[in-house]
């Protein structure tokens, strides 16, 4: 039933729940013992803790058609243990559908025990051209790639350490077995323990994950992957999370040491890396060169280099007008 309530709650986040499903997860939940009961609220509480502000806007338009019910009564019956929200906003949201959950999904901080730290959020935005490294509250580090933006509390607190991360970033992570460390992004969530990853996280392109030592979990929709070192996972939309390969992480995270690394790529692969690597513009002309798998690794080598080494290979021809780049021609090897 694990991964079937994960499906749910993304079909009703998606406004496609059936009601035959929704009554299906009431029964299960009816039946369920005093233990499992609590092993489904500390998954499922986790889970909506990962909810952002988009998901959370969605969820509303989604659920402000559905019956208005307390959620008091309900919270109180099944768990005492949890906070009151978490317990009453998994169970409003799963298996009742009110639009309660939403005043206290906005306002989980404040309704959170009054001994609850409330995180101040931090951001840091790395534009083109720039890359960061960053020593985070539990001095873990965090070396944050061009183009990135990592979202990070000034302190973390007391049961959970949580990023969010747009873009690609290396993590180090110190280890700390009370306080499980989650990257969050729009797709999937990575926790681990202590280890350093590689995590690639770009809209419109595969999302990576990659371990170079310790073990990572990734979670997706409907299925998770561990990872140990030099292993590597990624996640297409629309077909979920591949499965495990072995790779050489330095690889991976070799852009820390100024290595563009385009082996192995696509053309529109490479020309996304370099636009973010050096605050350009590319764009390419004909369909059929952008599916061309190029080589090479570039170490703080310039923009027209690179390009030129591209254009000798595959034949290329591009114009230029400031920052942008137009690829006109070309020939796959």
């Amino acid at each position: 039933m694990k991964y079937t309530t994960h499906r749910y709650i993304h079909k009703l986040l998606a406004g496609t729940l059936l009601e035959e499903e929704r009554l299906e997860l009431i029964n299960w939940f009816d039946n369920l013992s005093a233990e499992e009961s609590q092993a489904f609220f500390e998954e499922l509480g986790q889970y909506m803790d990962r909810l952002d502000d988009e998901q959370v806007a969605r969820l509303e338009d989604v659920l402000q058609h559905l019956r208005e019910q307390s959620i008091s009564t309900v919270a109180a019956s099944k768990s005492r243990s949890l906070p009151f929200w978490k317990a009453a906003a998994i169970i409003t949201l799963l298996l009742v559908g009110s639009v309660v959950l939403l005043n206290y999904l906005k306002k989980r901080e404040a309704l959170s025990s009054e001994s609850a730290k409330t995180l101040v959020w931090k951001t840091l935005t790395n534009p083109a051209r720039t890359r960061t490294k960053l020593r985070l509250p539990d001095s873990s580090w965090v070396w944050l790639n061009a183009g990135s933006k990592l979202v990070y509390p000034e302190q973390f607190d007391d049961s959970v350490r949580l990023v969010k991360l747009i873009g690609e970033a290396f993590f180090e992570i110190q280890e700390d077995n009370q306080r499980p460390f989650y990257v969050q992004s729009s797709r999937l969530v990575t926790q681990v323990l202590g280890t350093a990853f590689n995590m690639k996280v770009f809209e419109h392109e595969p999302l990576v994950v990659t371990v170079q030592s310790g073990k990572v979990k990734v979670t997706g929709e409907k299925e998770e992957r561990v990872l140990t070192p030099n292993q590597q996972v990624e996640y297409l939309e629309g077909m979920g999370l591949s499965a495990v390969k072995a790779v050489d992480a330095s690889v991976s995270a070799s852009w820390r040491n100024g290595v563009l690394n385009l082996n192995n790529k696509t053309l529109w692969q490479a020309t996304r890396e370099m636009e973010r690597w050096y605050g350009v513009t590319i764009r390419i002309d004909k369909e059929k060169l952008k599916n061309c798998v190029i080589a090479g690794e570039h170490t703080n080598t310039g923009l027209y280099n690179v390009l030129n080494s591209l254009a000798f290979v595959l034949k290329l021809r591009y114009t230029t007008n400031g920052n942008e780049i137009v690829i006109t021609d070309g020939k796959c090897p």
